[in-house]
């Protein structure tokens, strides 16, 4: 391992229109804007909920002038051909010593070590570049900050706070080509010391968790980094006991032909980041509370709520199928507790996704309650990823009802 992580810091966002996303970001998926850093030359916003941390930086069109060195701090120049969210912040504990380290094992740098500073102290960062599309990863020491958030940022003084719909970050999934997740793997369990994690009996160690039926054919192989139960992004709002994030990587099946990832591909142009998981202590109440402000989430067919065994399942879980079925969201039962004759008490979760949030296909939001459970349900996989996949196929009739369905709620 070259680099200690100590805990995930923030997620950056390249946007071409700020006030849009910030708007969406306050409105809709009711986070409160924490930090900001305007000049001449860019746009960088912070919002926050719990210690979910997005960095939206404006990026420059093709053809424009880029500023250097100026533009953004904490990250690269912001210019990429369709919107992005494409860097995930780390902080470790020593600059210097992961850049030399990681420099000699052939890592490349766009930004070497820096020190910014402000009256309440200075952070050192760098910026690695990763295997992953155009995925970097700041890496940030603010041992020496007393700040709330980064130096060049204003905290927004009085801003509207409002309970917190979202806790922390649960997890990241990259869409990587066909054959390359065992790569992406290795890169970050030598460089970064990620740790393989399971998240199914039927997880392979050499070839991650396959799903090929029914018109989905995905492998997906997840990791975390080590130590990754220590606590949050050091704010006022962090917990304690919450746990690290994980990172999941999905890939098509061979001969797949049209499907989510390959078209996340092809209009992102890179593989990268595909969607980020939020954790929310209450979805229902969460999930309703965005709907009703405009966010739109993937539904699954009805069938899926009364399907063998998944109402019981839903009801043993102390759950509405009712109250679920009306925004979508999935409950899947732990499915390392299913392989084991020893469970006792249920173990799930419950999730669902939004629909994509730029105007490409290609990057959106997911919404997560874990009852115990620390995998991803297998099922839930099938159902959460075949809705994706009718979206991504243009089922315009069944995008007109749903929609004319959530404006009359």
């Amino acid at each position: 391992m070259a680099a200690y992580i100590r805990r995930l810091h923030h997620i950056s966002l390249h946007v071409s229109n700020v006030d849009k996303v910030a708007h969406d970001f306050t409105s809709k998926f009711k986070f409160n804007l924490f930090a900001t850093r305007l000049t001449e030359r860019t746009r960088q916003l912070v919002f926050r909920s719990g210690t979910a941390v997005f960095v939206v930086n404006e990026r420059t069109t093709p053809g424009e002038p880029q500023h250097q060195p100026a533009g953004c701090l904490y990250d690269i120049p912001a210019s990429y051909p369709v919107d992005t969210a494409c860097n995930v912040c780390f902080e470790v504990n020593d600059v210097h010593g992961s850049f030399e380290a990681l420099r000699r094992l052939g890592c490349s740098f766009p930004v070497p070590p820096t020190t910014v500073r402000d009256p309440l102290g200075q952070v050192t960062y760098a910026v690695l570049r990763s295997v992953v599309g155009n995925v970097c990863h700041t890496l940030i020491d603010k041992s020496d900050y007393r700040g709330s958030f980064l130096p060049g940022f204003r905290v927004t003084e009085g801003g509207r706070e409002r309970p917190e719909a979202v806790t922390h970050v649960d997890h990241v999934t990259y869409a990587c080509p066909t054959g390359s997740s065992q790569q992406v793997l290795r890169w970050y369990q030598r460089l970064l010391g990620f740790q393989r994690f399971f998240m199914h009996s039927n997880d392979e160690a050499d070839g991650g968790l396959v799903i090929d039926q029914k018109g989905v054919g995905l492998r997906l192989t997840a990791m975390d980094y080590w130590k990754c139960g220590e606590s949050g992004l050091s704010l006022p709002s962090a917990r304690q006991d919450e746990p690290g994030c994980k990172f999941v990587l999905a890939e098509s099946l061979p001969e797949q032909g049209s499907n989510q990832v390959n078209t996340f591909l092809e209009e992102h142009r890179a593989a990268g980041i595909q969607h980020i998981g939020l954790y929310t202590d209450n979805i229902l109440a969460t999930v309703r509370s965005m709907a009703d402000a405009g966010v739109r989430f993937f539904s699954p067919p009805p069938a899926y709520y009364t399907q063998v065994g998944k109402l019981q399942e839903i009801e043993d879980a102390g759950q509405d199928a009712q109250k679920l079925a009306r925004y979508g969201i999935l409950l899947d039962a732990d499915p390392l507790q299913k392989a084991s004759a020893a469970s006792t008490a249920q173990r799930y979760l419950l999730q669902v996704f939004s629909k994509p949030i730029f105007a490409e296909d290609t990057f959106f939001l997911e919404l997560i309650q874990r009852q115990g459970a620390s995998g991803f349900g297998e099922g839930n996989v099938r159902a959460l990823w075949r809705s994706v996949q009718a979206y991504m196929e243009g089922d315009e009739a069944d995008g007109a009802s749903q929609t004319g369905l959530e404006q009359s709620r």
